[in-house]
C-alpha cells in the first residue's frame, strides 16, 4: 500500500482583495495624449502637403515673386448685385442700358474696395504711356471674370469725364456682348469683314462718354485671329486714338486661342486677371509663354474673386496683413 502526502501550498489568504480605486491598464490618459499629439502631427503633415501642392496664387506677393510683375490689387468677391438677364434688344436703339448689375458695380459703389482697385489700374495706365492707352484685359483661362472687370474699368473711367471706347474682342465667346447688346447683329466682326462701319456698330451710354463696340456679327467666323490681327483692326485703333482718351479691349483667354498673340503688337499694355486661389502658377506662366513679348507689356495683375478674410490670414507675417484688414478701411469704404 503506497502512501502519498497531501500537497501543502506556501500561499495563504491573509485578507480579501479590495476593489482598485483606478485601473492600471490600459493607460487611457497616456494613450489619449499620444493620440492627440499623433493626430496633430498627421493633420499638420496633411495640411503642409496640401499647401505645398497648392500652387494657386493667394497673395499679391505670390504674383510678384512668381511672375515678376506688379500686382495692382485684389478684387473682393462681389455679391448682392446679380448680372442682368440677357434679353433681345432693339437694333435701332443704340443706347447702353443704365441697369447693368455687376457690370457697373464700380459706378454704383464708387467708394468700395472693388472700385478703388480699379482706380489703381487707371493710375498705372496713365503713368505707363503718353497719349491714348490701348489696354487689353486678359486672363489665362475662361471663367476668371475678366469681362466684368473690363466693363467696370470703362464705367469707372467714364465717370471722370474721360471718353472711353470699350471693345469686346472675344469673338469666340462674346459674353460681354451677350449681356450688354443681346440680339444686336452688328458689331466688331461685321466691321472687320467690311460689312458695316463703326457708326453702325457702336453703342453709347446716354449720360457718360462711354462707347461700346460689341463682338457681334451677322455670320459666325472661325478665323478670329486673322480678323483681330488684321490691318483693318489696326486702322480702327489708330482712328479711335484720335477720338477717345482710353481704349479698353476685352480679349479672349490666352490658353485656349491664339487671338491675343495676333493683336499683341497693337496693345500698349495688358491687365492680367488671375482668379484668387484657383488659377495655378504653371497655368499662368504657360499661358504667358504663348504670347512672346507680353511680359514687357503687362501693366499689372489683379487677383479676382478674392476671399478677403482668407487673404488676411495668408498675409500674416508678411508685413501687409494690415493693408487687407477690412476694419482699417471702414472709414474710407462706404456702401450705398
Amino acid at each position: 500500500m503506497s502512501r502519498q502526502s497531501f500537497p501543502i501550498t506556501d500561499a495563504r489568504i491573509l485578507t480579501k482583495a479590495s476593489e482598485p480605486f483606478e485601473k492600471t491598464s490600459p493607460k487611457t490618459g497616456l494613450i489619449l495624449s499620444l493620440a492627440t499629439i499623433g493626430g496633430a502631427l498627421i493633420g499638420f503633415g496633411i495640411a503642409l502637403a496640401k499647401e505645398v501642392a497648392d500652387s494657386a496664387f493667394r497673395t499679391p506677393a505670390d504674383v510678384e515673386s512668381q511672375l515678376g510683375v506688379q500686382c495692382l490689387g485684389a478684387l473682393p468677391i462681389v455679391s448682392g448685385v446679380p448680372l442682368p438677364a440677357p434679353a433681345a434688344g432693339d437694333p435701332n436703339n443704340r443706347n447702353l442700358s443704365e441697369h447693368l448689375g455687376l457690370l457697373q458695380y464700380a459706378y454704383t459703389e464708387p467708394l468700395s474696395r472693388f472700385a478703388e482697385t480699379l482706380r489703381s489700374l487707371k493710375v498705372a495706365a496713365d503713368l505707363s504711356v503718353s497719349g491714348t492707352p490701348v489696354i487689353g484685359v486678359v486672363s489665362s483661362i475662361p471663367g476668371e471674370v475678366k469681362s466684368t472687370i473690363a466693363m467696370n474699368l470703362a464705367q469707372l473711367i467714364s465717370t471722370s469725364g474721360k471718353s472711353v471706347l470699350l471693345i469686346d474682342g472675344d469673338m469666340r465667346n462674346p459674353a460681354l456682348s451677350g449681356q450688354i447688346a443681346p440680339g444686336r447683329v452688328s458689331g466688331l466682326v461685321d466691321f472687320l469683314i467690311g460689312e458695316s462701319s463703326t457708326d453702325q456698330s457702336t453703342y453709347v451710354h446716354p449720360t457718360r462718354p462711354l462707347t461700346f463696340l460689341p463682338a457681334n456679327g451677322k455670320i459666325k467666323v472661325s478665323q478670329t485671329a486673322e480678323l483681330i490681327g488684321s490691318p483693318r483692326m489696326e486702322a480702327l485703333l489708330n482712328a479711335a486714338r484720335k477720338s477717345y482718351n482710353y481704349i479698353i479691349i476685352d480679349l479672349p483667354p490666352l490658353a485656349p486661342v491664339v487671338d491675343v498673340r495676333a493683336i499683341a503688337r497693337m496693345i500698349t499694355s495688358f491687365v492680367y486677371v488671375i482668379e484668387w486661389g484657383e488659377t495655378s502658377v504653371s497655368t499662368v506662366t504657360q499661358a504667358i509663354q504663348t504670347v512672346p513679348g507680353i511680359e514687357t507689356k503687362i501693366l499689372g495683375c489683379v487677383l479676382n474673386k478674392t476671399n478677403m478674410n482668407a487673404l488676411r490670414l495668408y498675409n500674416k507675417g508678411h508685413g501687409s496683413s494690415e493693408y487687407y484688414d477690412y476694419h482699417r478701411f471702414q472709414q474710407y469704404e462706404t456702401s450705398h
